[in-house]
């Protein structure tokens, strides 16, 4: 699986000027959604005080939306290119199809020399720095949307071998 380190994200993340491509990459980044979800995103989805976004969960039958959290900073970039491009209510916040989206990634990714970058790159590497950083694998499967824990634990576990060392020397406590 591919994942870009936390140094590549910053600096894939100060690539654009443009404030709707640097939005995209934010959005994709620090929610983790899938490209689809954020192509989706209108601002009634957001809820800039709780720092909520309600994602339309595309890939899961029977639900209409996923509740992720979003870092400050993407919320008021989001809050304030909404109210200058005077988007609607239930207007999509961007206004171009997947490969579109695809290509602004791709590009970005080029910008600071990785090849063949996608979208769901940035779901893997938000994923990823989550479980490094020792985030709750239960939360994370929330936060990506996905139906079953062992989806998220199968994919991204590994990442997070520190806390797992943490919790065994907690608990099995030396003598």
């Amino acid at each position: 699986m591919k994942y870009l380190s936390p140094s590549q994200i910053k600096e894939l993340l100060e690539v654009y000027q443009d404030p709707v491509k640097r939005l995209l990459l934010r959005i994709l980044y620090f929610t983790g959604c899938r490209v689809s979800e954020a192509l989706a995103l209108t601002p009634r989805h957001v809820d800039p005080v709780r720092r909520i976004v309600a994602l339309p969960a595309l890939k899961v039958k029977g639900r209409v939306s996923k509740l992720v959290v979003l870092d400050p900073e993407t919320i008021r970039l989001l809050q304030l290119y909404v109210k200058a491009r005077r988007v609607g209510i239930d207007k999509p916040v961007f206004d171009f199809d997947r490969w579109r989206a695809w290509y602004i990634v791709k590009a970005a990714g080029e910008a600071i020399g990785v090849k063949d970058l996608h979208p769901h790159t940035l779901r893997h590497s938000f994923a990823t720095h989550w479980a490094a950083g020792g985030g709750d694998m239960l939360k994370l499967q929330r936060q990506l949307g996905h139906k079953k824990l062992s989806t998220t634990t199968d994919m991204y576990i590994e990442f997070a071998t520190e806390d797992i060392r943490q919790d065994y020397d907690r608990i099995f406590k030396e003598g």
